[in-house]
């Protein structure tokens, strides 16, 4: 009986392990950029204004968030962030924290941004097709050496999953 009170009391103890790695309100999305940039972030804490590359709170709670952003002689980007299940969930269901379950997903904290973003701005125009074709070669440079940085694991990463307006 001692023995079942101890681990239903450690199992209490170890719930929300979600919520208590990741916070009440949300994370911080790191954005990374090859250009400077202005940009807007909309998720479900609402609209706010940064400057990439930077970092940005948000809240996965709701869903996807998308980011907008503008630099002078870029075009415009626009990128959506879709949530990804956040694995300290299963921290809960392993251990048997029904109750940390429960407050993770009246928290929103069952899903979570990726910890990284990265933001390709393309020029508005180039002076001529060798240009262009150097800068698009240097650019996938960037973003595999970005993506090897922070997301070794992900072979599936498409650079140029970016809607253009």
């Amino acid at each position: 009986m001692k023995k079942t009170l101890s681990l239903i009391a450690c199992a209490a103890l170890l719930s929300g392990c979600a919520t208590m790695a990741k916070g009440m309100d949300g994370g911080m999305i790191e954005v990374h950029s090859n250009t400077p940039a202005e940009c807007e972030f909309t998720d479900a804490m609402g609209t706010r204004t940064f400057s990439i590359p930077g970092q940005i709170k948000a809240d996965a709670s709701s869903g996807p968030g998308v980011v907008m952003c503008h630099a002078d002689g870029f075009l415009d980007m626009t990128q959506q962030i879709d949530t990804e299940f956040n694995g300290a969930t299963v921290g809960n269901i392993l251990l048997g924290g029904v109750i940390g379950l429960v407050v993770d997903a009246a928290t929103g904290n069952t899903s979570a941004y990726p910890s990284h973003v990265i933001v390709s701005m393309e020029p508005v125009e180039f002076g001529s097709l060798a240009e262009e074709d150097q800068w698009r070669a240097d650019n996938e440079k960037w973003v595999a050496d970005v993506r090897n940085k922070y997301e070794p694991q992900s072979e599936d990463f498409n650079p140029h999953a970016v809607v253009k307006e």
